[in-house]
């Protein structure tokens, strides 16, 4: 029900909102915990090695991130599931494909890591990646959140009828 609150955003605001799911998510998932971890990865390969595989967690973690804001489709949280949802066939589907460019990510993050040079060139492309990926998700979600709101409207005026002036007489109750 709270969707309705969002019909009196702009379209402006509702890309601002996007852009907000966006960057507390990556503040939760990337940023803090490379933070975290920081430390212990600078005490145990020593600061140049820790900063290295910190800024290349962070683009890797947009990159997946990016991925995963594609596939909200409308406000989070705004509609209910549908049968078909419930079941997850689509859902599942998405998740092996996911587990297995994942996997391909781990090997071949396993043969970059052999060389400095090779990890900075991966963390440029993979950064640059994150952008365009990011862009376009961001993109999309608002779209989505738009055409949810689209069908919003469209279906309060299928429910309910306005009563106009035409109407004589008390208008009955039910």
């Amino acid at each position: 029900k709270g969707v309705w609150l969002f019909l009196l955003a702009s379209d402006r605001a509702l890309a601002r909102f996007a852009q907000g799911i966006h960057a507390s998510l990556w503040l939760a998932f990337t940023i803090v915990p490379n933070l975290l971890l920081f430390p212990l990865f600078a005490w145990r390969w020593g600061i140049a090695d820790a900063a290295t595989f910190a800024l290349y967690s962070a683009a890797a973690s947009s990159v997946y991130l990016a991925v995963g804001l594609s596939w909200i489709e409308g406000i989070p949280f705004g509609k209910q599931l549908g049968p078909k949802q419930i079941q997850g066939n689509q859902g599942f589907a998405r998740m092996i494909v996911f587990i297995i460019v994942s996997l391909v990510a781990v090997g071949l993050q396993y043969l970059i890591f052999r060389s400095v040079l090779a990890v900075w060139i991966a963390m440029a492309l993979i950064a640059l990646a994150a952008v365009a990926l990011t862009r376009k998700s961001l993109h999309a979600f608002h779209a989505a959140m738009v055409y949810q709101l689209g069908l919003t409207t469209q279906t309060s005026t299928m429910i309910y009828k306005e009563v106009g002036a035409e109407t004589s007489g008390p208008v009955p109750f039910g």
